[in-house]
């Protein structure tokens, strides 16, 4: 079994999405620890799958600190969250439209907290967001805003555990609505009944809407390939996992790096190579008195020598450093690539040997390598 030796706690695992990743964690080999406040749903679970269990309010600030301490489990699901009341926005009440943020986003603050705080905590820590926070959901009053939160708290704990470099990963699971859970099967309906449609027409129309076992077999691929899977928030339908981008979050994610260690040296490798070459020939065309001639030949003026020269310059160093803005950084790597295909057609149009292209084609793989991997690195796409 590949998490044998290995245990969960999954809060919220008595029922829903919820009991599907107890069921596919224990099948994996793990020893899993379910938390709810439904004593009944609880004790059925443990007799149906020997789960372990402790009735608990997720959203009590001692119960997070208290059971991750007893059970100091490698991986933190959490999958909890209140019933929707699902009505139109001017019939809610603030009560009713802000109860998915004291309970879904609190329990996924305070746990996440506890994580950060404590030595002893899981290396791993599983949210659930929905594809309420990508596409709203006019019904279920503050939930949509309540699930993208929960997004963003997983983003900004992996920015937290990234920069203190302690090992902890953080996902988001962004499930969109399914009929395979009561839960979402009450939304189904009242969606379907807002469009005036039966409850089979409107399903029907989900696309590839997970069931409770899609769930657990994605949380099982999220902690078993921890280099596959290095973006923080995934969405996952019948057919598997896909990243996803929160609407806003990108700030954020650009905090923590994307990059396995072997992927941090082909980054700065080749990211090395380009900046080295670059300075090199800048200060070739600088100082090299015959680099005049070199222009002349290719039929370009004096002038054209000190602008790209300038422009070599200004391009490597905004590649070497960190902070330098996404959008600086992309216009460095579009005028190197027009750089190195330029400087070809320049020797091949003079009459120059075609063994001058084997450099500059060199670098110019050199330069898509880092900048796909700079793309990578920050979480965007490339």
């Amino acid at each position: 079994m590949k998490f044998k030796g290995q245990s969960a706690v999954v809060v919220g695992g008595s029922r829903g999405f919820g009991r599907g990743v107890v069921e596919r964690l224990m099948a994996s080999g793990m020893t899993v620890t379910a938390v709810a406040r439904n004593a009944r749903d609880l004790e059925e679970l443990a007799r149906e799958t020997s789960a372990k269990i402790i009735v608990a309010d997720a959203t009590d600030e001692q119960a997070s600190e208290r059971i991750l301490s007893e059970t100091k489990p490698n991986l933190l699901v959490l999958s909890a969250g209140t019933p929707l009341d699902l009505r139109p926005l001017h019939e809610h009440t603030w009560e009713t439209f802000s109860k998915p943020w004291e309970v879904d986003t609190r329990l996924t603050f305070l746990w996440v907290q506890a994580v950060l705080r404590t030595n002893e905590g899981p290396e791993h820590v599983v949210v659930f967001g929905s594809g309420a926070a990508l596409f709203g959901s006019p019904l279920s009053g503050g939930y949509a805003g309540a699930k993208k939160m929960n997004a963003f708290i997983a983003e900004y704990a992996s920015g937290v555990a990234s920069r203190a470099k302690r090992p902890i990963r953080f996902h988001c699971l962004v499930p969109p609505m399914s009929p395979h859970t009561e839960f979402g099967a009450a939304a189904a309906r009242a969606y379907a009944k807002m469009a005036g449609q039966t409850f089979e027409d409107f399903v029907k129309q989900l696309p590839s809407p997970p069931s409770p076992a899609d769930i657990g077999a994605a949380v099982v691929a999220l902690h078993e390939d921890p280099k596959k899977w290095n973006q923080v928030s995934y969405g996952i339908s019948a057919k598997g996992l896909a990243p996803v981008e929160i609407p806003n979050s990108n700030v954020i994610r650009s905090s923590s790096p994307r990059l396995t260690k072997k992927d941090e040296i082909i980054y700065w490798t080749t990211t090395g190579i380009v900046v080295g070459i670059m300075l090199w020939s800048a200060i070739n065309f600088a100082f090299n008195p015959a680099m005049k001639g070199a222009f002349t030949h290719f039929g370009l003026p004096n002038w054209f020598r000190i602008e790209l020269t300038v422009a070599k310059f200004l391009g490597a160093f905004a590649l070497l450093i960190p902070r330098i803005p996404r959008m600086i950084k992309d216009f460095a790597y579009a005028g190197f690539a027009i750089t190195l295909m330029s400087a070809p057609i320049a020797h091949l149009s003079s009459g120059d040997p075609i063994f001058y292209e084997i450099g500059h084609a060199t670098f110019f793989i050199c330069l898509v390598v880092s900048y796909l991997y700079y793309h990578k690195r920050i979480g965007g796409a490339a």
